[in-house]
C-alpha cells in the first residue's frame, strides 16, 4: 500500500482517509469510494502503487466535485475549470501528495 496522508484538506474541509485491506475491495468491489457528508475518503490496497495513487486522486476529485456544488449535468468546460483550479488547490494545501506522486513514480522506473 503507498503511504496516502492519513487526511487531506479539500477546501476548507478536511477528510479522514482510510487505508482499506483487499477483503474491503472484495466486499465492496471498489477501488475507493468517497462519503462526503461524512467527509471520510476509503482506498483500498489493491493494484500496483500507481493504480492506488490514481485510486486516491479519483476520490479526491468526487470530493471537490462536491465542495464545487457541480450538477450531474455539467458542461466540459465548466467541470474542466473547476477541476484543475480545485486540483491546484489540492496540492496547495497537501503538498505531501507531490512527494507521494514523486515516491510512486520514480519508483516506477526501476
Amino acid at each position: 500500500m503507498i503511504n496516502v496522508p492519513a487526511q487531506v484538506y479539500i477546501g476548507p474541509y478536511i477528510y479522514k482517509v482510510i487505508k482499506r485491506d483487499e477483503s474491503w475491495y472484495n466486499d465492496t468491489e471498489a477501488y475507493g469510494n468517497s462519503w462526503v457528508d461524512k467527509k471520510i475518503i476509503n482506498v483500498s490496497c489493491v493494484g500496483d502503487p500507481a493504480n492506488q495513487l490514481d485510486t486516491f486522486l479519483h476520490e479526491c476529485l468526487h470530493a471537490m466535485w462536491a465542495l464545487f456544488h457541480m450538477e450531474k449535468k455539467v458542461r466540459e468546460e465548466e467541470a474542466v475549470s473547476k477541476l484543475s483550479t480545485g486540483t491546484l488547490l489540492l496540492l496547495r494545501q497537501n503538498p505531501e501528495i507531490l512527494d507521494l506522486m514523486y515516491e510512486v513514480f520514480s519508483n516506477d522506473k526501476d
